[in-house]
């Protein structure tokens, strides 16, 4: 009798093994259908990574790594991060609160007395984008962005520019806290912020593709980015120089989600640290956002620089972390997320059908009610509206500007970059929607 119940168990045991492997055969397949759908359709072209308990589960690229050689993209290649970088430069932060060398409630004054308000600005405050320091970015032209800029004309930009709001009264979104956290951390150790990054996560983690900097000539492994239009244009590369510490970093998905995986589970920092770093402040913590999905959060960062999107996040509830990284977005990074958890956790969803909204004819009278400038407590660049023969466009603070299209009263879209703006004359409002993300913003 014991030995026909063994039996059973054994039976019982590898139906179960066969049932869960049966699931994940078909959730990987579900995840192949959907990149081939967004592949076929031009719908973009990027890199997925999914880790499961800390392991690999599934990657795959798709389109192109380099448009004018045809060089297909694949796991292996590098993307920049944007600011992703960010996760990357708290952790290093937290490091050294861990051995002693610096204090979370220390002042930026010990450090650069000459920023407004030094006094009452905490390393926390820095962390958080609860400084009130203005963005650095703020009026740079995107053909500066292609020159490298050295530390003491940054330092001078930041040094320069206003006290946006008392420190800690609010949280705005300013990459001037990131570039002078990773000028801390050099002052500090004594140490360059790359010879840190290698010292303290990527070398002992076995992160060899991830790189500061710019990409090295010839470096095949390198995917450029691009903007879709009638055809995939390149993008005009950024000088690294610009992005230092707040968005310096270059990696595959893989390297990402290995750094996810240790942070989270107190391999590079003890798990009081990061859950310091987790607790959020109005929709932030020390250098990572919470964003819900089903009846989870995940823990991690945005990032975006020329025209990389990427998004990094784990799920401590599903024990499942993902990065992917776009070089050509068209469907909204955020969107591909959700249709990836969904999948991956075996949760309903439906492919989209890609159905483009038809432009309609708007009169130049009605587009010159919309122009002005045009800025918001929660998003980092103004956004310049103005007229430009019978076109409505579109510039953000340092970048290009861009056609709008209209689809509706008060309603253009720029379909390329997933971008959707309703305008609302009476209130001198617009609403921004890109990735997932809304933002409003007033007319100045």
């Amino acid at each position: 009798m014991i030995r026909i119940l063994k039996n059973w168990c054994l039976v019982l045991i590898s139906l179960v093994i066969l049932e869960q492997l049966t699931a994940q055969d078909k959730s990987l397949a579900k995840l192949d259908s959907l990149f081939s759908h967004i592949e076929s359709n031009n719908q973009g072209m990027g890199s997925l990574s999914l880790f499961k308990a800390g392991k690999p589960y599934y990657e795959r690229a798709i389109g192109y790594a380099d448009v004018s050689q045809e060089l297909r993209a694949t796991p292996d290649h590098k993307y920049k991060i944007g600011s992703v970088s960010k996760m990357f430069t708290a952790t290093m932060i937290m490091q050294l609160v861990e051995e002693g060398m610096l204090r979370l409630d220390d002042r930026l004054y010990e450090f650069y007395p000459e920023i407004k308000n030094a006094e009452l600005i905490t390393i926390s405050m820095l962390l958080q984008h609860r400084s009130g320091i203005e963005e650095y970015l703020k009026d740079v032209q995107p053909i500066q962005l292609a020159n490298p800029i050295s530390r003491q004309q940054l330092l001078t930009r930041i040094k320069q520019g206003s006290a946006q709001f008392k420190p800690d009264s609010k949280y705005v979104y300013s990459n001037s806290n990131y570039a002078l956290l990773a000028w801390i951390l050099e002052d500090i150790t004594n140490q360059s912020y790359t010879e840190l990054l290698a010292e303290h996560i990527t070398t002992p983690l076995g992160l060899a593709s991830v790189m500061v900097g710019n990409r090295k000539s010839g470096d095949q492994n390198f995917a450029y980015s691009y903007l879709k239009t009638e055809q995939w244009d390149l993008s005009v590369p950024w000088d690294m120089s610009w992005a230092f510490g707040a968005g310096e970093i270059s990696a595959t998905p893989s390297d990402v989600n290995i750094f996810l995986n240790a942070l989270y589970n107190g391999k590079i920092l003890r798990m009081e640290s990061v859950q310091q770093m987790k607790d959020m402040n109005e929709g932030y913590g020390l250098g990572m956002f919470a964003v819900p999905f089903s009846t989870s959060y995940g823990y991690g960062h945005n990032g975006r620089i020329e025209d990389f999107s990427t998004s990094a996040y784990y799920f401590e509830d599903f024990d499942l972390s993902l990065c992917y990284i776009s070089n050509g977005e068209v469907m909204p990074t955020n969107e591909i997320l959700i249709a990836v958890l969904s999948l991956a956790n075996g949760l309903p969803y439906e492919f989209p059908e890609f159905k483009e909204k038809k432009a309609i004819a708007v009169s130049v009278e009605t587009l010159e009610t919309y122009v002005g400038n045009y800025i918001s407590a929660t998003f980092p660049l103004d956004v310049k509206i103005f007229v430009e023969g019978t076109s409505l466009m579109a510039q953000a603070t340092g970048q290009g500007s861009f056609t709008l299209t209209a689809v509706g009263d008060g309603e253009f879209v720029f379909v390329s970059a997933g971008i959707e703006m309703t305008f609302d004359v009476d209130s001198g409002s617009m609403t921004l929607k890109q990735a997932g993300m809304t933002n409003v913003f007033k007319k100045e």
